[in-house]
């Protein structure tokens, strides 16, 4: 019993001693394992910082790069929509000239038909191909009037004629 009571004895000294020498050792690797997780955190975090320098580099540049390509299109395309805007003109013009000369000879449609002796013709446009006509021929005969063989009476019937037609109301 006394053998019993020696080793409870020495159990309950021992296994106290025994715990604290291992929360010694356990407190020894925490710290070492500490100082190894902040020596690892701390090389992280200079990677870290490393590579948001390098990515904000290349962002910078890709930037740049980007901003520029852009102004060059746009200059681009200002150049291309000036030229366009141009062209647009230039035709344009050339189909008001188009329109103008189509406009303008008209007219001549309307005298085909009048010749042709077409019904479809009104007298409205009878009157302008006539008073048009009139006044060529009297154009005409002011610079012809030095000949020989046009009559006298000619231009003052061919100026009648012309009030006569200017005062129709077709």
């Amino acid at each position: 019993m006394k053998r019993i009571m020696l080793l409870i004895l020495t159990c309950v000294i021992i296994l106290p001693a025994v715990e604290a020498v291992d929360s010694k050792f356990n407190c020894r690797n925490i710290r070492q394992e500490k100082a190894s997780l902040r020596a690892a955190l701390t090389e992280e975090r200079r990677h870290v910082t490393k590579d948001l320098r390098s990515i904000n580099t290349n962002a910078k540049e890709a930037i740049a790069r980007l901003s520029h390509d852009l102004s060059s299109g746009i200059r681009e395309n200002v150049i291309e929509v000036g030229k366009l805007s141009d062209q647009a003109l230039r035709l344009g013009r050339k189909l008001g000239q188009f329109n103008e000369m189509i406009e303008s000879n008209k007219w001549l449609s309307s005298l085909q038909a009048l010749v042709k002796g077409d019904e479809e013709v009104e007298a409205k446009q009878v009157r302008v191909i006539l008073v048009t006509v009139m006044k060529a021929f009297l154009t005409w005969l002011d610079r012809q009037s030095q000949e020989k063989g046009i009559p006298m009476l000619l231009k003052p019937t061919v100026n009648n004629l012309t009030g006569e037609l200017e005062r129709w109301k077709a």
